[in-house]
């Protein structure tokens, strides 16, 4: 018979992490009016923990590419976006509070939120506080962006190894530089997006941290001018890669 197998983060005060976070977005992309190429991004991440179960996570280093040249953003044009932040958590990779603002970005890219930066690094899944068994499923939600995403995750039975999937669907509003705007009166266009995602995450169960994540999504969004009617799909493939630096 199998027992149920407690999976718990140890980000205590002793805790001091190093990340590195590489995020690709390949396809349609809504900048400078849309386009449709390949931008990377390059971060390197540091992670202490606190007491009284926070952990502050600060982005130390950055690169962003696109089409495979660098763009002159400094390390001050990020944190603008992305602060340092420090969050409250439980063992079980809960985010309970949250010194990050949000943040007004003018676009908007799949699974990517300043709010929840930590959830794209060192929390990447939440487990169940009463336990899985060896080989079993578990499910569970988080808001990005405002709306939910879900997590279908399974652990092979002794292995390390967990597997999962992504799924979220969000509805917005573009003006015609292609900029998230509230108010209808302001917007041209409807946007319905649906993201897919796949990925496997390693976890040290003896140190209580994720060693890796990897995830490969596809982005389908159908457009709908909001004058004629006229509809459209926009594609974009993603992949990130977070990487416990040894």
């Amino acid at each position: 018979m199998l027992t149920s197998l407690i999976l718990a983060y140890n980000l205590g005060p002793a805790v001091v992490l190093r990340y590195d976070l590489n995020v690709v977005f390949d396809g349609f992309i809504p900048i400078l009016g849309g386009q449709t190429g390949k931008a990377e991004v390059q971060l390197g991440v540091s992670v202490t923990g606190g007491a009284g179960d926070t952990v502050v996570s600060e982005i130390k280093t950055f690169k962003v590419l696109f089409n495979e040249t660098v763009l002159p953003l400094t390390l001050e044009n990020l944190v603008e976006i992305f602060p340092k932040t420090t969050v409250q958590i439980s063992p079980f990779g809960k985010v309970l509070k949250t010194d990050a603002k949000e943040a007004k970005v003018p676009i908007r890219l799949p699974g990517l939120d300043a709010m929840r930066f930590p959830e794209i690094t060192y929390l990447p899944l939440e487990f169940p506080s009463d336990g899985i068994p060896e080989g079993g499923t578990w499910s569970f939600k988080r808001a990005f962006g405002g709306s939910d995403m879900s997590y279908s995750c399974s652990l092979a039975a002794g292995s390390s190894k967990i597997t999962f999937t992504q799924a979220q669907t969000y509805e917005t509003l573009e003006n015609e530089s292609l900029e998230l705007v509230k108010d209808p009166k302001e917007a041209i266009s409807r946007v319905v997006t649906t993201l897919n995602g796949k990925g496997e995450a390693v976890f040290d169960q003896a140190r209580g941290v994720f060693t890796s994540v990897k995830v490969e999504g596809t982005v389908k969004s159908a457009v709908t001018d909001l004058e004629s009617g006229e509809k459209s799909e926009r594609n974009l493939k993603t992949s990130l890669k977070c990487t416990l630096v040894p």
